[in-house]
Order: C-alpha cells, then sequence, then structure tokens
C-alpha cells in the first residue's frame, strides 16, 4: 500500500512539474491576450487612434524581443525577466490610456 502511494504522489509530482514548465515561458499567449485587449479598448473608443498606434508599437517590440531571446533555443533569466518587464509595462500603459489614469 505504501509502495503505491508513494508511486502515485511522485506521479503527481512529475505531472505538475511538466505543466509548470510548459507555462513557464508561455510569453506569445500573454501577447496575443494583450493585444486582443487592446483590439477591444479601440473599439470601444477607450484609446485614442495615437494611444493605439503607440500600443501597438510596443507589441511589436515586445514581441522582437522574444523571438530574439529565442533565437538561441533557451530564454535565460536575465531574458525572462526582460520580456517579463516589457509585458507588465505594457499592460500597466493599455490600463492607463483605457481609463485615463481614473482608477
Amino acid at each position: 500500500m505504501k509502495k503505491i502511494l508513494m508511486i502515485g504522489v511522485v506521479a503527481l509530482l512529475g505531472l505538475s512539474g511538466n505543466i509548470y514548465a510548459q507555462g513557464r515561458h508561455n510569453f506569445e499567449n500573454e501577447l496575443r491576450r494583450q493585444r486582443n485587449r487592446i483590439e477591444l479598448a479601440r473599439r470601444n473608443g477607450a484609446v485614442t487612434p495615437k494611444e493605439y498606434d503607440k500600443l501597438l508599437k510596443e507589441q511589436h517590440a515586445i514581441r522582437n524581443a522574444i523571438h530574439k531571446a529565442r533565437r538561441d533555443g533557451y530564454i535565460d533569466a536575465g531574458e525572462a525577466k526582460s520580456i517579463r518587464g516589457k509585458l507588465d509595462r505594457s499592460a500597466h500603459r493599455l490600463r492607463k490610456y483605457r481609463t485615463n489614469n481614473e482608477y
């Protein structure tokens, strides 16, 4: 009984570690979600055309950073931190533009 329980625990830990590793550097999905939020804000009139252009340029720069980081097939911790910062700043800027600083 103990042996079966230990095998189950090890299998569960192995699966959860694999799932965590797959989602660890999933920057494209977050970039896609941000792009969808930008498009929605444009359609709703929450952002001006100038703000929309700035947000799209920022998205393009983030996409380039991701591709540059993946050129060697591996995103190291420094690259991931840099990309994460760019994504966070972009999300903050979108929130600021949508609400015009009316939090």
